[in-house]
């Protein structure tokens, strides 16, 4: 059995992905090491705060993803390969052992105040479906816009300043896309994030970053990153080039994966591998009420 661990990023986030952390002694206290770090109690989060803020966002995902898994760990065979999407490509080396906790918190911090500061005109994120990729390529060049990542089955981020969107939004409609806007401000993986790219890149070199024990497939490439200098390179290269996330997934397949963990939270990584194969075995932990049930879902597959 080979166990492949996903990672997702920013935008699906929710405040019940921390409830069943607080019954584990090991995630509880992650948390609140992490909480420590940024000097907000991350348990006492509530609705009326705004979780999809860049720079609260992204060391939430961080820590909650780290949390879970290593509270499940020591209880598993041990994971063959991580994968991880756009914030959650950082997570993964908090996972593997390249990154102690407290250095994962504040590079995810730092990211995501460069990824604010690089963000000089407003821009965001839409999600374009059912369209063939060269027709959307056209319509980006045409409206100024940038592919961000490609997904499975025709499902395309699109990323670029505000004004560039809505006519970019105005094509995909004649040409019969499906549009839907995203709770991310600003145009991720695209040449507008370049100088996030450079900086984040002298912060990840400035650490103590450490080669993976478990190696990673790289966003951008699909390459297996098993050290790292390539890691360090390609985390910092994928905040403002295009994620091959279709490529990803097909790498893990290739890899002989059978079973996939989506480390929350949400879904949408899990529904991804079905289409691809509906043979691998794959869940995500949103799909469990407790730890323990992820626990036995993985060992029972084993």
């Amino acid at each position: 059995m080979k166990l492949g661990i996903l990672c997702p990023g920013q935008g699906s986030q929710n405040l019940a992905m921390l409830d069943f952390l607080k019954e584990n002694e090991i995630a509880k206290n992650i948390i609140n090491k992490a909480s420590d770090i940024l000097n907000i109690d991350l348990f006492t989060l509530d609705e009326s705060m705004d979780i999809f803020q860049n720079i609260l966002a992204q060391p939430l995902i961080c820590a909650t993803q780290i949390a879970t898994y290593k509270a499940i760990k020591s209880s598993i065979n041990p994971a063959s390969i991580f994968a991880g999407y756009s914030l959650g490509e950082l997570s993964v080396y908090g996972c593997n052992g390249s990154l102690e906790l407290e250095e994962a918190i504040l590079l995810a911090k730092k990211r995501a105040e460069l990824m604010d500061l690089a963000n000089k005109e407003k821009s965001a994120l839409l999600s374009c479906q059912n369209l063939p990729q060269s027709i959307v390529k056209d319509l980006c060049k045409k409206a100024n816009t940038f592919i961000s990542i490609i997904n499975v089955d025709r499902h395309f981020i699109i990323g670029g300043e505000i004004k560039n969107l809505e006519n970019f939004k105005s094509f995909a409609f004649e040409k019969g896309a499906i549009i839907k806007p995203l709770s991310v401000y600003l145009a991720s993986h695209t040449p507008l994030l370049k100088s996030a790219s450079e900086d984040f890149n002298k912060a990840l070199k400035e650490s103590n970053f450490k080669n993976p024990i478990i190696p990673a497939v790289s966003s951008i490439n699909n390459t297996f990153i098993c050290d790292k200098t390539s890691a360090i390179e390609t985390l910092s290269k994928q905040i403002s080039q295009t994620i091959q996330w279709e490529g990803t997934l097909e790498t893990l397949l290739e890899f002989g994966c059978d079973v996939i963990l989506e480390l929350g939270p949400g879904k949408a990584l899990s529904k991804m591998v079905q289409k691809l194969d509906s043979n691998v075995v794959v869940r995500s932990t949103s799909d469990f009420k407790t730890l323990d049930g992820i626990i036995s879902w993985i060992n029972k597959n084993s």
